[in-house]
C-alpha cells in the first residue's frame, strides 16, 4: 500500500495567495509588495491582528475560488494511479472551513481518497506498516523533519521556488515529486 498525504495551502494553492495578501491589505493596510512568504506577513502585524485577520479571511469564502497550482492537479492524477491520496490540512475544523475546503476540492476536480483536518499537523504522524510506503508533501520543512526517523516514510518539501531549508528530500516542483515517488515504488 502506498499512501500520499498532501497539504493544501502552500502545495495545492499558493500560500499566501494574492487574494490573501489583498485581504490583509484591505483589513490592516499591510504593504504587501515586499511579502514573499507567510512569515513576512506575520511579521507585519501583532499576533492578535494576524490571527483575527486570518480567521476573517478563512470565513470570507475567498478560499473557495483560489486557483489550484497548475502542475499539482496533473501530478495528483498521475500519483492517484498507484497510490491512495489523502489531503491533509490544519485549517480549523469549523463547519464553514470544511464546506469551503470540500467545495474547492470538488470545483477543482482534485482527486483524493480522504480529507483529513487536524488541529496541529505536528501531532499527526502516519507510520507505515507491513511494507507500506508513506509520502508526505508539505511546504513546511519543520513538519517534514519528524519523518526522518522512519523507514519507508518520505517527507517531500514542495517549495514553489521558495528557499529550501533542511529536510529529508528536496523536491521543489510537482514533476520532481511525482518522479521521486514513482522511483521509490
Amino acid at each position: 500500500m502506498v499512501s500520499v498525504y498532501i497539504d493544501i495551502d502552500g502545495c495545492l494553492v499558493d500560500y499566501p495567495s494574492n487574494e490573501m495578501l489583498e485581504f490583509f491589505h484591505r483589513k490592516n493596510s499591510v504593504d504587501v509588495s515586499a511579502i514573499k512568504n507567510i512569515q513576512d506577513l506575520k511579521n507585519c502585524l501583532s499576533k492578535e491582528e494576524y490571527n483575527t485577520t486570518k480567521n476573517e479571511y478563512r470565513r470570507s469564502g475567498i478560499k473557495r475560488n483560489l486557483k489550484v497550482i497548475d502542475a499539482a492537479k496533473d501530478a495528483i492524477n498521475t500519483i492517484k494511479q498507484f497510490a491512495e491520496i489523502i489531503i491533509l490540512t490544519s485549517r480549523p475544523i469549523q463547519e464553514q472551513n470544511v464546506i469551503n475546503t470540500k467545495h474547492w476540492l470538488l470545483k477543482n476536480s482534485i482527486s483524493h481518497d480522504k480529507l483529513l483536518f487536524v488541529r496541529h499537523k505536528d501531532d499527526f504522524l502516519p507510520v507505515p506498516n507491513n511494507g507500506s510506503k508513506i509520502f508526505i508533501i508539505d511546504d513546511d520543512p519543520l513538519f517534514l523533519s519528524q519523518y526522518k526517523k522512519y523507514s519507508n516514510t518520505y517527507g517531500l518539501l514542495y517549495s514553489a521556488g521558495k528557499p529550501l531549508n533542511t529536510h529529508k528530500e528536496k523536491k521543489t516542483r510537482w514533476d520532481e515529486i511525482t518522479k521521486f515517488i514513482q522511483n521509490k515504488l
